[in-house]
């Protein structure tokens, strides 16, 4: 990893261009068909409402965590506050639209 700038200290990966085809020819298609199987069986047991608030909850929750570690961005005791009280909602959302 190599850091870039003055006071932003810019931390980014030195990925190779065959690494990156890689990336972006075989993992990605795979994870986004994936991605569309799962959400469709999520649909069957959620409203989508409630389905949308969920995956898009958890994405930002996830960007957060994963940007602590690949981007060393600062992680204070008020986002890991914020990304708990994302995660009881999504919780709370989760069990209030299940269908039986």
């Amino acid at each position: 990893m190599k850091k870039y700038g003055g006071t932003n200290n810019i931390t980014i990966f030195n990925w190779s261009v065959q690494a990156r085809i890689f990336l972006y020819v075989s993992i990605l298609p795979i994870l986004s068909i994936a991605r569309l199987i799962l959400f469709a069986l999520v649909i069957e047991k959620l409203d989508l409402s409630i389905a949308f608030a969920i995956r898009y909850g958890a994405s930002i929750a996830i960007i957060a965590i994963v940007s602590f570690f690949i981007f060393s961005e600062p992680f204070t005791w008020l986002k890991m506050g914020y990304i708990v009280c994302i995660l009881v909602g999504l919780i709370g959302l989760s069990l209030s639209g299940v269908k039986y």
